[in-house]
């Protein structure tokens, strides 16, 4: 079986927005965050669901009218080019965050996270790289959602 992981080419503030569309709720180990000064490049590799294809949606019973939904996690990998700057406020501490949303003011491009983590870019102009679903993890996601079963006739 074939499975088309996502690739999203990043050319604009919307094309950025939508990758972080992607991105939301997703697990990201700060560990992972590259910046390379003199290529002007920064990357965060992020461990997403992958819900594209139902047939790889695990579902398990729970109670009578409810089931468990655990979806494959994917490593995503955020790539801006034309980085100016990184700036790291980290007052949670706690190595691995979820992403939470993004804005941006001007050149500062702010990747906010719920545990009171944030990564400021600064950039050169407009957004430029890319969002690429680098390989499925032969994980599933630990968070799982409840919801009601479906009962056939």
């Amino acid at each position: 079986m074939s499975v088309n992981l996502k690739t999203i080419n990043i050319d604009n503030n919307e094309t950025l927005l939508l990758a972080c569309d992607y991105l939301h709720d997703s697990s990201f180990d700060i560990s992972s965050l590259s910046h390379d000064k003199e290529h002007q490049t920064c990357s965060m590799i992020f461990k997403r669901e992958f819900s594209a294809d139902p047939s790889l949606i695990q579902r398990k019973p729970f109670f009578f009218f409810f089931e468990k939904v655990f979806y494959p996690l994917v490593e995503s990998v955020l790539t801006i080019n034309g980085v100016k700057s990184v700036e790291i406020t980290d007052k949670a501490r706690i190595g691995t965050y979820t992403f939470n949303k993004y804005s941006n003011q001007g050149d500062k491009f702010t990747f906010e996270f719920c545990e009171n983590m944030q990564i400021d870019i600064i950039l050169e102009s407009q957004p430029h790289g890319s969002m690429v679903d680098q390989k499925f993890l032969n994980k599933y996601s630990r968070i799982h959602t409840f919801q009601f079963r479906k009962f056939s006739r």
